[in-house]
């Protein structure tokens, strides 16, 4: 059995990068929804502060990434290879729920490189052993935020001038709560489960080495 915590709440982890609020102001919006829910609670840490700690016991890992240069932000690239590659090392993701999310500006009616932003956080969540949660063409919101991977939201107008972040259309707002309600079902309802096989690696002796050597690199 998977431990996720002493009690009932399922928690939905968002760790997200927001340079001027509009990814912030998503990842709100998802929380809403995934604590509409009954037994879910959400939380919402930026990239650059959240650590394993934060992810231990969670029910659901929710990442959130401005589109820079056709994939997701720095930050958010930081937070994969310092917090979610030893998560991964140490099997500590599998089986729990992982979504994405995306916002940004460019050329195109949804912005260049949004679906491949998508994808390589995916990637990172496969990776972890979590059961992806993506976004169905009957979701709320889909028309015109729809991505199959995840909802995206564009931030500029067809001037390509960014709109305050708190200005999120209906339909915006419906295909966010619809995307934590869906997130937050099935955390729920594969909470405790096993879904994995046995593990097989690392070995024990292959992670006494690696703990080893964490422990010299004062890690």
């Amino acid at each position: 059995m998977i431990d996720q915590g002493p009690d009932s709440t399922v928690r939905v982890v968002i760790v997200h990068d927001s340079w001027d609020g509009h990814t912030a102001a998503i990842a709100e919006l998802i929380a809403e929804g995934a604590r509409s829910v009954p037994g879910a609670a959400a939380e919402l840490h930026r990239a650059n502060e959240a650590t394993r700690e934060h992810l231990r016991g969670c029910g659901a890992l929710v990442m959130g990434s401005p589109v820079h240069q056709r994939t997701m932000s720095w930050p958010m690239k930081r937070f994969v290879d310092l917090v979610c590659e030893p998560a991964w090392f140490y099997d500590e993701l599998v089986g729990r729920v992982g979504a994405v999310f995306t916002t940004g500006g460019g050329h195109g009616d949804a912005g260049g490189g949004c679906e491949l932003a998508q994808l390589s956080m995916l990637g990172n969540l496969a990776a972890c052993g979590l059961t992806l949660v993506t976004f169905p063409k009957n979701s709320p919101g889909f028309g015109r935020h729809g991505m199959h991977w995840g909802p995206h939201f564009r931030i500029t107008g067809e001037d390509m001038v960014p709109r305050p972040p708190e200005d999120v259309a209906a339909e915006g707002r419906d295909a966010a709560l619809a995307h934590g309600q869906n997130i937050a079902r099935a955390a729920a309802r594969l909470r405790g489960m096993q879904l994995a096989s046995a593990p097989g690696w690392p070995t024990l002796e292959v992670i006494a080495q690696r703990r080893a050597r964490e422990t010299a690199a004062g890690h």
